[in-house]
């Protein structure tokens, strides 16, 4: 991660990059709202020793069965093959 202040604005700007403090801010802070910076924030957040999916339309994680959690990891090691 970089640090954003008027010294780094200033070198952008020297090095042909016409931005502001506010658009550079404003950019970086829309970034977080996508959905795999979401997934992984949220991915932190969870106890440890349980089982989840990721549900992408409510971008949450949910608890599910052991057994459901096997047999999804399952299907994925099957896809990649």
């Amino acid at each position: 991660m970089i640090r954003v202040d008027k010294y780094f604005i200033e070198e952008l700007n020297k090095n042909g990059f016409d931005i502001d403090f506010k658009t550079l801010t404003g950019i970086y802070r829309e970034s977080r709202n996508n959905s795999i910076v979401i997934k992984k924030r949220k991915r932190k957040e969870l106890p440890k020793g349980g089982c989840f999916k990721w549900v992408e339309e409510e971008l949450e994680w949910v608890e599910i069965s052991r057994e459901e959690y096997e047999r999804l990891r399952k299907l994925e090691e099957n896809d990649n093959r």
